[in-house]
C-alpha cells in the first residue's frame, strides 16, 4: 500500500529534521577533518587517524535517537512507530546503539590519550571525545546527560592545565560543541513537540465534529422514536374505535419517519439547524397528542438565528425529556420571554418527574451548548411540578423592532447628556 503524501506540515517538520542532520555531520566530518590535520602535524603516527575516523562514523550512529527530541534516551524506535510496545527487534537495535556510544567514547578518547603520551602539541586531539560527548548529553536521559557535562568540563579543565596559548583554543571549542549541539536539538525538540500539538488539536476538531454528530443524531433520532412510538400505539388504540383518526396518526407517523430521515441527512452534511417555530408547533401538538394539556407562553421571540437555534433545541429537549420522563403529566407550559440582555424559556409540568441537565446525552448536549454561549440550563421541582429553564444572553441587535428603538432613542440620550 503506497504511503500517503506528506502535507505542507509534514514536509516542513521533516526539512527542519534533514537540516539538524545536515548541519550535525558537517560539523562532525569538520572536527574529524582538523583533528586529523593537527595529529599528521605534529608526527602522530597514520593509525591514529583509524579512532578518529571510527569515533566519527559512531557519532552519526548517535544522531539517530536525537530524532526523538532532547534527552529522548538511546533507545530505537519500535517497528510499530512512537508509542507501540518494544518488539525483538527494537531491543537488538536498542543494545546495538548502546553498544556503538560506548565504543564510539572509547574510539575518540585514543587520540587524546596519545597527546599525554608523547605528542603534546595536538592540541585539538580532545576534539572527537567532546563531540561524542556532546551528543550523549544531548541523546541521554537527563542524569546521564549531567554526567557527560560533568565529563566535558573535565575534559575542558585538563586542558586549561596546559600553557594559554595552547589550552584557549581547545577550551573554546570544547564549549562551542556542547552549545552548538544543545541548542540545534532543542529547537528541533520545540519543532517536534508544535507538531505533535497540531496533531492533538486535529485528532480534537476530529472529536468535536463525532460528538456533534452524535449529539445532533441523538437529538432527531431519540425525539423521533419517543414520538413515533407515541403516535403508533395511539394508532393501535383507535383502530377499533376510529379507523380514520388511526389513519391520521398512522400517517403522521410516516411523515414524522420522512423528516426525521432528511434530517439525518442533513447532520451528515452539517446543515441541520433548530427551527424555533416549528419546534415550538410540534411540542404543543406532540404533547397534547400524548394527553398532556400544553399552554404556550410568548412575551417575545428573537429574531437572530444565533438565539433561534439553541432556544429551538431546547423546545425539543425538554419535550423529549417530558415524553420520556413524565408521561403521567396532565399540565405542561412551555414559556419564552426577554428578561434585560437575556432570553428565558422555561418548561414546566405537574407530572414531578424530571431529569437532571448532564444526566442524559441529549441535556448534558444542551447544557453544554448554552454554557458555550455564557448561558446556562438548570432544573428541579418548581411551583409542584417539575421545571426546565433556560438562559441564554441574546445576540446584539435581538429582540422585537420597539425594543431596539427603546435601545436607539436611550443611547442617544446618553450621548446627549455627555
Amino acid at each position: 500500500m503506497p504511503r500517503p503524501p506528506r502535507s505542507k506540515t509534514e514536509r516542513g517538520v521533516f526539512a527542519s529534521w534533514l537540516y539538524n542532520v545536515t548541519s550535525f555531520v558537517s560539523l562532525l566530518i569538520f572536527i574529524a577533518i582538523v583533528t586529523i590535520v593537527n595529529l599528521h602535524q605534529n608526527g602522530m603516527p597514520s593509525w591514529a587517524q583509524i579512532p578518529v575516523l571510527a569515533a566519527l562514523v559512531g557519532q552519526c550512529a548517535l544522531l539517530l535517537p536525537l530524532r526523538g527530541g532532547l534527552h529522548s534516551g538511546l533507545r530505537a524506535e519500535p517497528d510499530g512507530g512512537p508509542g507501540a510496545a518494544p518488539d525483538a527487534g527494537a531491543r537488538r537495535r536498542t543494545l546495538l546503539l548502546r553498544a556503538s556510544a560506548v565504543a564510539t567514547l572509547i574510539a575518540s578518547a585514543i587520540p587524546f590519550a596519545l597527546s599525554f603520551a608523547g605528542y603534546p602539541g595536538a592540541r585539538l586531539s580532545p576534539l572527537p571525545l567532546a563531540a561524542s560527548l556532546a551528543l550523549l548529553a544531548c541523546v541521554l536521559s537527563r542524569p546521564w546527560a549531567l554526567a557527560s557535562v560533568a565529563a566535558l568540563m573535565l575534559l575542558a579543565a585538563l586542558n586549561l592545565a596546559l600553557p594559554l596559548e595552547h589550552a584557549l583554543l581547545p577550551v573554546v571549542m570544547i564549549l562551542g560543541l556542547l552549545a552548538t549541539f544543545y541548542a540545534s536539538t532543542w529547537a528541533w525538540t520545540v519543532v517536534r513537540r508544535l507538531d505533535a500539538a497540531r496533531r492533538t488539536e486535529a485528532d480534537l476538531a476530529r472529536a468535536r465534529e463525532r460528538l456533534r454528530f452524535a449529539s445532533e443524531l441523538h437529538d432527531v433520532q431519540g425525539h423521533t422514536l419517543q414520538v413515533l412510538a407515541l403516535k403508533t400505539e395511539l394508532a393501535q388504540r383507535l383502530l377499533d374505535q376510529d379507523v380514520d383518526a388511526a389513519r391520521a396518526q398512522l400517517a403522521d407517523a410516516r411523515s414524522l419517519a420522512a423528516d426525521a430521515l432528511a434530517q439525518t441527512r442533513e447532520i451528515a452534511r452539517g446543515y441541520r439547524h433548530a427551527s424555533l417555530d416549528e419546534e415550538l408547533e410540534n411540542a404543543v401538538d406532540v404533547l397534547e397528542a400524548a394527553g398532556t394539556s400544553c399552554e404556550l407562553v410568548l412575551a417575545g421571540a428573537p429574531r437572530e438565528a444565533a438565539d433561534r437555534e439553541p432556544l429551538g433545541r431546547f423546545v425539543r429537549e425538554a419535550t423529549t425529556n417530558l415524553l420520556r420522563h413524565a408521561p403521567q403529566a396532565s399540565l405542561a407550559r412551555l414559556e419564552l420571554r426577554r428578561e434585560g440582555p437575556h432570553w428565558r424559556i422555561r418548561m414546566w409540568n405537574d407530572g414531578v418527574a424530571g431529569e437532571e441537565p448532564g444526566s442524559g446525552s441529549g441535556l448534558a448536549g444542551l447544557e453544554r451548548a448554552f454554557r458555550e454561549r455564557g448561558g446556562e440550563v438548570v432544573a428541579g421541582r418548581e411551583e409542584g411540578g417539575f421545571a426546565l429553564t433556560g438562559v441564554l444572553p441574546a445576540r446584539v441587535g435581538a429582540g422585537s423592532p420597539a425594543e431596539r428603538a427603546d435601545r436607539r432613542s436611550t443611547a442617544a440620550a446618553d450621548g446627549a447628556g455627555r
